[in-house]
This record gives C-alpha cells, structure tokens and sequence, in this order.
C-alpha cells in the first residue's frame, strides 16, 4: 500500500509531494519495512501482546490521526470486544 502511494506521489507532480532521491526511496521500500523479528514459536499473538501489555501498559501502542491508546488501554478495549462478540456467538 505505501509502495503505491509512493509510486503514485512521484508520478503526479500535483500531489503535494516532494520529489524524493532514489537513495531516499530505498531507505523508505526496503530499510523502513525491514522489520523481521524472531518470536517464540510456540506462543499466540494474542499470548506476545499480553506479555507486552504486562511489560510495558502505559507505552503507546497505536496512533490514529490525533488519537493514541497505551498497551494497556487498547487490551481493555480488545477486551471489551471479545466479551461483546463472545455475548453475541461471533
């Protein structure tokens, strides 16, 4: 996804943005999305996210426009949904 916008963004010079070097373009594809991360194997995403929430509750853990929720605010929230959807047989 941002690769298309990227892509898109340098060929329409009315978008807003700045032309960008190539050298700048690969730091962005490749050294940005560079993101591997070994993981027990044997654990859940929803066991490692715990862990996070016990090790580090009030980090940010996600940002959306001007919002932001903590680790520990976001499993209360995801908490709250799973009860709801577990309520209704989803």
């Amino acid at each position: 996804m941002l690769t298309k916008h990227l892509n898109k963004a340098m060929e329409d010079s009315n978008s807003g943005f700045n032309q960008i070097t190539e050298e700048e373009k690969e730091l962005i594809l490749n050294s940005f999305n560079d993101t591997k991360f070994s993981y027990p194997k044997e654990k859940t995403t929803h066991q490692l996210f715990e862990e996070q929430v016990e090790r580090t509750p009030e980090n940010v853990a996600v940002v959306f426009e001007d919002k932001k929720l903590t680790y520990r605010e976001l499993n209360e929230k995801s908490n709250q949904l799973a009860k709801l959807l577990k309520e209704n047989d989803v």
